[in-house]
């Protein structure tokens, strides 16, 4: 019946275990897909008092939801092409991220340098002004015009030749990892049963109608067959996959988004500086993240698969020209970037168009009595969209939930973050390390200082990074880490932020989860060779 009421776990390898072991017959709702849609899609239903079970092949966030710009924004440059609603939209969504996580979205500010011959400037001071409007007047600030002296002011090393002005506005910024992380556990707080390393093979079907999943246990090897109302394939770029299992004519078009990681020391922007490529004048974002800058990004058609995608040496040439074209004391060459990631936008497919002018809007199709697939959407409006599909979804489910579980409002979670910040300069971390620790953890930091009354824990990962030795243990203890890249390539952002040195403490940080996890020493020496070859991966662009 509807609002099964399903065993709690802990939201760890064992509570995952314990889920397997004792795997209910049903539920009202399967959710295939554990990015930030479908996160948000658990986290709706299971609120809404429905039996939810989300399944996840890989790991939370692992796909194209932990790889984006680190945005949340309405999106100023879709009213160039008429997307008002969604602007308005993404908007208002930015605004309640804004207000309900100010520990995880925070607010950023952002410089469009004014060029003469480079565009219509009047178009985007018009554009910034409806942008204001849509928000409501609601976001932090209104955007401001500037002359080309404060442009200078603010962005020093900023190119000069031909500079007339610029335009300050404003968005927000997210650990996007974090923020589906969030979704996640919060979904679990309301009743769902979270399953990461869990393959979905084959959708069960009866009469027409798709009445379950048949999923594969990725670290056990073993197969479940587990019954449903209705399932919500929500898997991005992996959508087509799960169609096809039933003969679905293809509904993608996937397009490649690379980004880049350099010192910032060596870019020197203070804001977020929105520039033009030299090849196509599309924008390109450069984004202060810490000590570093984050360039971004491509938008190129993908033909391979979702899990073959990597910046490659034309990818990073793009980036590297716009930057050094905004930036020319910055002399950016392909070994001065520390890092690369890539992923794939699953935007529904339209012919005819340059890939960039391809909606982000999301489409919600019904491929069977049971079945529905979710196409499209951005980070920013996960919740609207969340609350579309599970509309959809209700048609089918045959019995109305049985009252409403909610978790605890973050907004009121975090009025304890004052006090476990002053209980962390007591413990002697520092600064950096705070305010890291605050952002991925928020008002559960008390539970993480906890671990970190043992000494030994407060030692850093990697020297020059925050992260320290009890954000592993939290990791595996009560952030579903189950595997080694789960935590230096997500949890901590080691693989991205300093690769090269990652890879020297890859065998420490493995015997540190090993205990928890159970790894003996070929297990641990396994997960170490996982991961060196996901760093040299995401190196190949130096060999090209």
């Amino acid at each position: 019946m509807g609002g099964l009421n399903l065993k709690r776990s802990t939201f760890d390898g064992r509570g995952r275990q314990a889920i397997l072991d004792d795997l209910p017959d049903r539920y009202d709702l399967i959710v295939i897909g554990a990015g930030i849609n479908g996160c948000g899609i658990a986290l709706e239903a299971a609120g809404r008092g429905y039996s939810v079970l989300l399944l996840e092949q890989g790991d939370i966030g692992s796909g194209t939801s932990s790889r984006s710009s680190r945005l949340v924004h309405g999106g100023l440059r879709y009213l160039r092409d008429g997307k008002v609603r969604l602007v308005r939209e993404a908007c208002r969504e930015r605004d309640w991220l804004l207000s309900q996580f100010p520990h995880l979205v925070k607010p950023l500010r952002f410089l469009i340098p004014f060029y003469r011959g480079e565009g219509r400037h009047w178009v985007t001071r018009i554009g910034l002004w409806f942008y204001d409007y849509l928000s409501g007047y609601t976001n932090v600030a209104k955007h401001r015009t500037v002359t080309a002296r404060k442009v200078v002011a603010a962005e020093p090393r900023l190119r000069r030749e031909e500079l007339i002005g610029g335009a300050f506005y404003y968005d927000a910024w997210t650990d996007d990892f974090r923020l589906v992380l969030l979704n996640a556990k919060r979904a679990h707080a309301a009743g769902a049963h979270v399953l990461t390393y869990a393959r979905a093979e084959e959708i069960i079907m009866d009469v027409g109608r798709a009445k379950g999943v048949a999923f594969r246990d990725m670290l056990g090897d073993l197969l479940y067959e587990v019954r449903s109302d209705v399932v919500v394939n929500a898997t991005g770029p992996w959508s087509d996959g799960i169609r096809q299992m039933l003969g679905r004519s293809p509904r993608l078009r996937p397009t490649k988004g690379v980004h880049l990681l350099l010192p910032r020391a060596q870019v020197g922007n203070m804001n977020a500086v929105v520039m033009r490529s030299p090849d196509d004048g599309r924008f390109v974002f450069a984004i202060p993240w810490r000590d570093l800058t984050l360039v971004g990004t491509t938008d190129t058609d993908h033909r391979g698969s979702p899990e073959d995608v990597h910046a490659d040496s034309e990818d990073v040439a793009y980036l590297l020209d716009a930057l050094n074209r905004t930036f020319p004391l910055a002399r950016a060459e392909p070994n001065d970037v520390i890092s690369t990631y890539a992923a794939l936008r699953p935007l529904a497919e339209r012919l005819g168009i340059p890939e960039a002018s391809v909606s982000r809007r999301e489409r919600i199709i019904q491929d069977a009595p049971g079945l529905v697939t979710l196409i499209g959407g951005k980070l920013t409006t996960y919740r609207s969209v969340a609350q579309r599909v599970v509309r959809r979804a209700l048609r089918d489910l045959q019995t109305p939930a049985e009252g409403v579980k909610r978790p605890t409002s973050a907004s009121v979670l975090q009025e304890g973050m004052d006090r476990a910040m002053r209980e962390g300069e007591e413990l002697g971390l520092g600064r950096e390390t705070l305010d890291q620790l605050a952002t991925a953890a928020g008002p559960e930091m008390p539970g993480l200082l906890a671990i970190l009354e043992d000494r030994s824990l407060r030692d850093p990962v990697l020297p020059g990074l925050p992260y320290v030795r009890g954000q592993v243990a939290y990791a595996v203890r009560h952030e579903m880490a189950l595997r080694l890249e789960d935590v230096l390539a997500r949890r901590l952002r080691v693989m991205n932020e300093d690769p090269e040195h990652g890879l020297g403490v890859a065998d420490e940080v493995a015997e540190l989860m090993g205990p928890y996890l159970g790894w003996d020493a070929p297990r641990i020496a396994s997960e170490v060779e996982r991961y060196r070859a996901m760093v040299g991966a995401n190196e190949g662009f130096r060999e090209e």
